[in-house]
């Protein structure tokens, strides 16, 4: 059902975007590793544009499976793990200083709903990277929210099963909830997602700071500086050589 919920995201085009950047800041890159990579799309269409070895990763292991059955069909060079971005230990955890490139896409990030959260991905990442390697991500800002609808619902099928997806914008603390009820024929569950907004001055703060160099900010899809209005931000940083 989750492939079905991200019908609407054109993951050709922002595997093109991420080609992209890693051509300017990572022309180079044998492997990468993919935080909170779902089912595999983005990394399935990556696998296209570049000969690389993706580690795919999510804390999910039904997306895994379909991950890695994905990526099987398409040919790609990967192998898939199952790892929680926000918490990186256990069994399953990648090697480290082993990645020319750590992937976090679509409002990953978001999920970091305080400072010492957000650092904490920075520093996952930084130990994965080889030196001289980088981490590229994106994250929304509150101009994003304010600029979508504060109530947002729709609903959708797939099969037997339906879901609703209902989304929910606090501006003044600046949190995303995203409630999905999902029936099938075994019953009704219900899952939640909850996201901030961060502003470009405060991960430009963290992102400067941490142990990574940061390098760049781009507006959107774009390779254009990011400013105050925009609304998603791509971001690249390196691992010190």
């Amino acid at each position: 059902i989750y492939d079905r919920v991200m019908d609407h995201v054109d993951y050709e085009e922002w595997a093109g975007y991420v080609d992209a950047l890693l051509s300017l800041h990572a022309p180079d890159a044998l492997r990468v590793l993919e935080f909170g990579a779902g089912t595999g799309r983005l990394a399935e269409k990556l696998s296209r544009l570049r000969d690389v070895h993706l580690t795919v990763t999510d804390r999910s292991r039904p997306m895994l499976e379909r991950a890695e059955d994905r990526l099987r069909r398409a040919g790609a060079r990967a192998d898939v793990l199952r790892l929680d971005f926000m918490s990186p230990e256990g069994e399953e955890r990648p090697p480290d200083e082993s990645y020319d490139a750590v992937l976090l896409i679509y409002d990953g990030f978001n999920y970091a709903l305080t400072r010492e959260q957000a650092t904490g991905i920075l520093r996952a990442a930084h130990g994965f990277l080889r030196p001289g390697g980088v981490l590229i991500f994106d994250h929304v800002t509150p101009a994003n929210s304010l600029n979508a609808e504060n109530v947002f619902e729709d609903r959708g099928s797939e099969g037997d099963t339906r879901y609703t997806r209902t989304s929910e914008y606090d501006p003044e603390g600046r949190i995303h909830r995203t409630t999905f009820e999902i029936s099938t024929p075994e019953g009704t569950f219900f899952e939640e997602h909850v996201q901030r907004t961060w502003t470009r001055s405060e991960v430009d703060v963290f992102a400067s700071g941490g142990p990574l160099e940061h390098v760049a900010a781009w507006d959107g899809y774009t390779l254009n500086p990011a400013t105050d209005r925009s609304e998603r931000i791509h971001r690249v940083l390196r691992r010190p050589a």
